[in-house]
């Protein structure tokens, strides 16, 4: 097959997905590279020259370098002191690698439009004869807050990463679920974990990151935070106001935004478990599954995709709030580590999120 995968989001610059999280990027990454080896054709439209096996197809963004060298900032800078620009930015740079795919069309078999934000690339899809479909990596009323446009794009093909979060939007067409996959091969399993509990990811209010530091305050347990915060992004200040006060890099510790897989595997393998009482409905937490690779379990509240990830008492517990996440720290270490991530392998495992995107391109081809 001849595959078009975009990724339109300013994330994928090269210059800014080394040093942020940027999950769905590196999924339509790892998607890219096994499709080639399967010996189709791929080709990935990106903000930046990605590294992958497949074709890059990339914006050019020296006028937006020139910008930010005008303005002294790199983008990072330009989201905390001018949020409105970057947000400018970001719609310009979505609409330009959307429109320069839908004028190849006639390119490719199918276009998979693997990150959508905003209702402007399912809605000018309509005008698209060949096959597209859509995937979204955030809650669907993010994107479409606007339920005048549900009418406009209910005819278009979109797959969801879990049940739930196709569940929450029944008047759009969910083709198919498709759950996110990692490489287990790449995380070292760990059957015997440091005394801590750990928290990973984006250090974000809807995370619960501040009911992770009180649960283990309460119960006297070593934490250790590891992740990206966003101090400053447009007046976010959850990190100094919730967050800082409480590391004394004694009992909450702060390890650092880990980029390193070397430095993933330590810190999550070595944890008793990971905590995510998040406070949204996630569409899938992939912390969670890089956690069971280590053989770490989770306790996660029981919010969003949570119950089709977390099976209880084999890779971890599903909690409802802070007393019974409490109680399940306690019980955590009955978990038999290497089943936890044989179990966790055996669902979302990175073939079988490949084959599943493979099966739904041959089913719309043809």
């Amino acid at each position: 097959m001849k595959i078009a995968i975009v990724v339109p989001h300013i994330f994928m610059w090269d210059k800014i997905l080394k040093s942020n999280i940027f999950a769905p990027g590196l999924l339509a990454i790892e998607l890219a590279n096994r499709l080639y080896e399967k010996n189709h054709e791929v080709f990935l439209y990106s903000a930046g020259n990605i590294k992958t096996k497949a074709k890059v197809i990339q914006l050019n963004l020296s006028k937006v370098e020139k910008e930010l060298k005008r303005r002294n900032l790199n983008l990072i800078g330009l989201i905390k002191k001018d949020v409105a620009t970057y947000h400018k930015l970001f719609k310009i740079i979505e609409l330009s690698i959307l429109s320069k795919a839908y004028l190849d069309e006639n390119k490719y078999q199918l276009i998979h439009v693997f990150v959508t934000n905003g209702p402007e690339g399912p809605i000018f899809s309509r005008l698209i004869k060949k096959p597209i479909v859509f995937t979204l990596h955030d809650p669907f009323k993010l994107n479409f807050t606007d339920y005048e446009s549900h009418d406009l794009i209910k005819d278009v093909k979109f797959t969801s990463i879990s049940k739930n979060q196709g569940l929450l939007v029944p008047q759009l067409k969910i083709t198919r679920t498709i759950y996110n996959g990692i490489d287990f091969d790449k995380f070292k399993f760990n059957k015997k974990p440091k005394n801590y509990f750990a928290y990973y990811g984006r250090i974000i209010q809807q995370k619960g990151v501040h009911t992770v530091i009180k649960v283990c305050l309460e119960t006297k347990n070593r934490l250790k935070i590891a992740g990206l915060h966003y101090e400053g992004h447009g007046g976010n200040h959850y990190w100094s106001k919730k967050i800082l006060p409480y590391i004394d890099n004694k009992n909450i510790q702060y390890s650092g935004f880990l980029t390193n897989q070397k430095d993933k595997n330590k810190f999550l393998g070595n944890a008793k478990a990971l905590l995510c009482p998040i406070e949204w409905d996630e569409p899938f937490c992939l912390a969670i599954i890089e956690a069971n690779s280590c053989g770490t379990p989770v306790i996660a509240y029981n919010k969003g995709s949570i119950p089709e990830i977390v099976k209880n008492g084999i890779n971890g517990f599903i909690v409802k709030n802070k007393r019974e996440m409490k109680k399940a720290m306690k019980e955590v270490g009955n978990i038999n580590r290497w089943k936890c991530r044989e179990y966790a392998k055996s669902r979302f495992n990175i073939e079988k999120m490949v084959c599943g995107y493979e099966n739904l391109y041959k089913e719309l081809i043809h």
